[in-house]
């Protein structure tokens, strides 16, 4: 056996482990990845795989199912075909032959050697046919969100989830720089780059110059999403003293965003995941007059001084319905139940947070999600539970698009009972 087709053998079955990592054990697809490869192997390219298998994922089920019938135990073996048949059909560079000769002999090493000759004979016939038009999305997601935002809505959706993102937005601290002179240093370097017509702190450049942005690691910028720059623009303009929660805050591209807006406020942040901390004081390690903490928003009793906020950050845990083209595997680990089970944590989160807000001051909610289950809901239980004290000032939900992702934040005032 060569070299290549023995490579190609090893990636098959770390692709299928990570496949069933998301799928039976509901694990995002980098976790996945790193839990299922070699640090010799080439990561990159099984992530795209596999982010691509789950991206075509009801397609390639649909197509499969024409020709392949396993039972429950053999599930492993429909990952082999589908995820080769993903590189067959949607990568641009593949050897057909050897794609299939070695999802052939892959069955041996996960003792299915008698399915050697119906992978070999399912992927040739594959090879030949068409992909059948099915829409890539679950059908009670796909419901919730026609219920939400139509058929168009749905259409919309489908198309900026139909590949993977190309450009990241960048953030200008324009205390360090300004848009204009940003720009200058990425054609000084032939990253090609354009600033975002929606906001003069936005530019867009290739997710593939990432890694060698200049300023990433000092504060000069920040990796964020326009929808999630939009979230702390909803806020009005705070006295620059102002005491700031940032509640569920890792990694924290929402507390970076204030703390450059207001250079002399206090600003709490905190998580719930020791990791997540730990992401987050490093990347507000250049704000001195940022506190962070290992924390459960929902029990204020155990972190909270007493001293009221003058704006709270709610970012709450969610869906992730918004950013499916980032993150596929969201639509195969979220279920009806899962939204229900998030929604009590969100209502729980704003009901807990809402007792430490000074009168007069705002409850900033946002989330990933384009599901109103997570958003206008959890809003409007809160506005019902204090009538007299909580005011809607704006609500908005953005839709996915190919250059943008989607989410929601509306703006919650306090009124003096």
């Amino acid at each position: 056996m060569s070299a290549q087709n023995k490579a190609y053998i090893t990636n098959h079955i770390s692709i299928i482990e990570a496949l069933h990592h998301v799928i039976q054990n509901k694990a995002h697809i980098d976790k996945a990845v790193r839990a299922s490869t070699q640090p010799q192997q080439p990561i990159h390219l099984i992530t795209a795989i596999v982010s691509g298998t789950i991206r075509e994922y009801e397609t390639l089920g649909l197509w499969a199912s024409k020709h392949t019938k396993f039972k429950p135990k053999d599930v492993k073996l429909k990952y082999l075909i589908i995820s080769s048949l993903y590189q067959l059909k949607f990568m641009e560079k593949r050897s057909v032959n050897t794609i299939i000769h070695s999802a052939a002999e892959v069955t041996m090493k996960i003792n299915r050697a008698w399915a050697k000759p119906v992978v070999y004979a399912a992927l040739k016939r594959l090879n030949q046919e068409k992909a059948p038009e099915v829409p890539n999305i679950p059908t009670w997601l796909a419901q919730k969100i026609i219920d939400a935002h139509g058929k168009t809505g749905l259409k919309m959706c489908l198309d900026a989830w139909a590949s993977p993102q190309q450009y990241a937005h960048i953030r200008v601290n324009t205390n360090k720089t300004t848009s204009t002179d940003y720009l200058e240093k990425l054609k000084a370097l032939d990253i090609p780059a354009s600033l975002c017509t929606q906001s003069t702190q936005c530019i867009y450049a290739p997710i593939s110059a990432i890694n060698v942005l200049p300023g990433l690691g000092s504060g000069e910028i920040y990796i964020q999403d326009l929808t999630q720059q939009k979230v702390t623009q909803a806020l009005p303009r705070l006295k620059e003293s102002a005491l700031i929660l940032d509640a569920c805050a890792a990694p924290g591209g929402k507390a970076t965003a204030i703390l450059n807006d207001y250079p002399n406020c206090q600003l709490l942040a905190l998580d719930i995941s020791q990791e997540k901390v730990n992401r987050l004081k490093s990347n507000l390690q250049t704000y001195p007059q940022a506190k962070v903490l290992q924390a459960n928003a929902t029990t204020p009793q155990e972190w909270w001084n007493g001293v009221c906020f003058d704006a709270i950050i709610c970012d709450a845990p969610c869906s992730g319905t918004g950013v499916l083209q980032k993150h596929p595997e969201a639509k195969l680990i979220q279920s009806p139940e899962n939204i229900k089970e998030l929604q009590k944590t969100q209502r729980e989160l704003v009901e807990n947070l809402w007792k430490t807000l000074r009168p007069g001051g705002h409850l900033l909610y946002s989330t990933c999600s384009i599901l109103p289950d997570e958003n206008k809901d959890t809003v409007e239980h809160l506005i019902r539970k204090h009538p007299s004290t909580a005011t809607l000032v704006r609500a908005e939900t953005t839709l996915p698009s190919p250059h943008q992702n989607g989410g929601f934040h509306a703006l919650i005032l306090k009124d003096t009972a």
